[in-house]
């Protein structure tokens, strides 16, 4: 082009995507963030102890703009969990204490009332002055249900620590998960499928894994999409809108 010479230049937009039957690849290289909750390491075999996803794997975006496995899911509701405590073995003395995320309360009495449970819980630093209501008769069974910054969503469960009853037969303390707790997500849309299969950097069960590298194409051999019999349909309806990654 001769110096000086201005061209206006307009970008072509992709063709319409399309599921085609014989593969159509290009060459555009891309980054972005996979999600790999649920993503567990191969336990036998050539690939023992790495985690990875095949190309051909129907991908969902979540609202936090990383890239997941597409199961169909539907909307979740916010839930806050709720757990149970339940004295057992009729004691009639003594005291037990118990464990949250690997932090213990202080002695609880084995017929305490449930607002002095409430109180040997919030005393733990990882649930604090607002995270549990207690309610229950005194000596229980008390439901926990989870509150301030741990509502609404998954927390570990409660355990039974140290265990000083005394009297009844064989007293101790059970807990048990009752509602689980959730945050609202929405439902799962398509918004694309690997075209390339990547691998995780460990073999932990974790989110917010290293950006992976993906071919962007533009359409795709209906035999190489994992799971495409069961969403036909869907990936019928996506196809127009898809990002295809």
């Amino acid at each position: 082009m001769p110096f000086g010479v201005q061209t206006d230049w307009v970008r072509e937009a992709l063709p319409r995507p399309e599921i085609l039957s014989y593969p159509l690849e290009t060459n555009v290289i891309d980054s972005i963030v996979v999600n790999a909750t649920g993503v567990l390491a191969d336990t036998s075999g050539p690939y023992i102890g790495r985690r990875y996803m095949v190309a051909g794997t129907i991908l969902s975006k979540r609202s936090d703009l990383q890239y997941e496995r597409y199961t169909g899911a539907g909307a979740v509701t916010d839930a806050s969990e709720v757990q149970t405590a339940t004295v057992t073995g009729t004691p009639t003395g003594g005291t037990y204490t118990l464990a949250f995320d690997g932090q213990s309360t202080t002695a609880i009495a084995f017929n305490a009332a449930s607002a002095d449970v409430q109180t040997a819980l919030r005393a733990l630093t990882n649930i604090g002055a607002t995270g549990v209501n207690v309610t229950g008769a005194a000596g229980g069974p008390y439901t926990i249900t989870f509150a301030g910054t741990l509502a609404n969503t998954q927390v570990s469960q409660i355990t039974l620590g140290t265990n000083s009853l005394t009297g009844g037969t064989a007293p101790s303390v059970t807990t048990a998960t009752t509602t689980q707790g959730a945050t609202a997500t929405a439902a799962q849309a398509i918004a694309g499928i690997l075209f390339d299969t990547i691998e995780f950097a460990d073999a932990s069960n974790a989110s917010d894994e290293p950006v992976a590298m993906l071919r962007r194409n533009v359409s795709f051999q209906s035999s190489k999409i994992i799971d495409y019999a069961t969403y036909t349909s869907a990936l019928g309806t996506a196809l127009p809108t898809c990002e295809f990654i």
